[in-house]
């Protein structure tokens, strides 16, 4: 419900154009980008920084 109010908020929707608002929770976003992570080292911060919270069991 939270979601919805934020993304039908009017002063939202005219600042972004006209262009889709989704917003996500960032549980949703560590999962969609550790979804297809390994083992291989990475060459992204962002990539190394989730692979290490990863082997910590941070993230399961």
């Amino acid at each position: 419900m939270i979601r919805a109010i934020g993304e039908n908020h009017d002063r939202f929707q005219q600042q972004m154009g006209g262009n889709p608002i989704k917003l996500i929770e960032l549980r949703e976003m560590i999962d969609e980008v550790t979804k297809d992570m390994n083992k291989t080292v990475v060459s992204s911060q962002l990539g190394r920084t989730l692979q290490l919270m990863k082997a910590a069991q941070v993230l399961k």
